[in-house]
């Protein structure tokens, strides 16, 4: 149960979210904090009149979040744009964290941060297997970087060639691919080769529309 009174006790969250409303802090106890466009959201309570809970402050008034207790831990982890991540269940497990919305204080309990990043990887599947240069099914690794930040959120993958990749790629990396990619499956392939292989793909395409061109011009005058 976290209902009811606590002790005082002060931190640097608990200081930097007080600053604004300095008198009602007294006999309070904030656990995690963090500001968002003008306004905050923070664990805890700030007097001894309040429940211990999860509020959200839009720069008016502070807002029970959870008030029936759904959640069992509020990390208030920043993600995405936007986001503050909220658990229930086992923190460390994607699938059991999910994000709170402060521009709004509202839970979005649809979808978790690991259904997230699987949507990310299923797009960026998608999008690789329309290129020649990797496999089907070939995304080995696929993990966030950049956490607890705002800003887009973005992955670092790993993911096996097509059957010629370990003769384009070297060292304890053969045969793979590495990358960058974000939510909507947009991708940088940052692997050596890469460039290298498309300006040879490129003058590969030239060279047969040149030889194409002088043939079929043959042709014609024959």
């Amino acid at each position: 149960n976290r209902g009811g009174n606590r002790p005082y006790s002060s931190g640097t969250n608990a200081t930097a979210v007080c600053r604004n409303h300095s008198r009602a802090t007294k006999g309070g106890n904030i656990t995690n904090a963090v500001a968002f466009n003008g306004g905050y959201v923070y664990d805890g309570y700030r007097t001894d009149d309040d429940d211990t809970s999860v509020y959200y402050n839009n720069g008016t008034k502070d807002v029970e979040v959870d008030a029936d207790e759904d959640y069992n831990g509020y990390p208030l982890e920043k993600y995405g744009t936007k986001y503050a991540t909220i658990v229930d269940g086992n923190d460390t497990d994607p699938y059991d964290n999910y994000l709170l919305d402060l521009s709004t204080g509202k839970i979005d309990d649809d979808e978790s941060v690991g259904d997230k990043q699987d949507n990310a990887q299923n797009k960026l599947k998608t999008k690789l297997s329309k290129t020649d240069r990797y496999g089907k099914n070939s995304i080995t690794n696929f993990d966030p970087i950049l956490t607890n930040k705002y800003g887009e959120v973005w992955y670092q993958y790993s993911a096996e060639g097509d059957d010629d990749a370990a003769d384009r790629t070297t060292g304890a990396g053969v045969g793979y691919y590495q990358g960058y990619s974000n939510d909507s499956g947009k991708y940088i392939d940052v692997t050596q080769d890469a460039n290298i292989y498309l300006a040879l793909k490129f003058i590969f395409c030239i060279v047969y529309f040149i030889f194409n061109s002088f043939f079929i011009i043959n042709f014609t005058r024959w």
